[in-house]
């Protein structure tokens, strides 16, 4: 859980700050309540989708008992998306000769077939 400021709430709402503080002020039930530290007003982003949702849906659990619902459900999400980086990263392996090396090995290969051509001397019939 990560402890938002009252901007980011607004703009999770879809409302002015200038709402979500009045509303704070009044004690209302409009938004979600606000954790006070020293005087440091924030929101835990984990608790405000639990209140969106039981706003949404009247059946909506406890928090802590949704909170540990999307616990395991987080999990396999990071777990999955581990996999596919893991995968992505096994297919992308560059198999390709570096330039240096490409680079020495043409000029061998032209090293190589210099040598193999031999010059050739043409005899005449009067130097034998």
């Amino acid at each position: 859980m990560q402890l938002r400021d009252t901007k980011w709430l607004a703009n999770r709402l879809g409302i002015s700050l200038s709402t979500v503080e009045k509303l704070r002020a009044e004690n209302s039930e409009a938004i979600p309540a606000a954790i006070t530290i020293g005087k440091t007003i924030r929101y835990g982003d984990t608790y405000v989708e639990w209140w969106l949702q039981r706003r949404m849906l009247i059946t909506v659990m406890s928090y802590n008992h949704w909170l540990n619902e999307q616990i395991p459900l987080n999990n396999t999400a990071k777990e999955i998306q581990q996999k596919e980086d893991a995968k992505e990263i096994e297919t992308s392996k560059v198999t390709a000769t570096p330039r240096f090396y490409k680079a020495k090995a043409s000029q061998n290969d032209q090293l190589n077939n210099t040598a193999k051509i031999q010059p050739t001397t043409r005899t005449t019939d009067h130097e034998h």
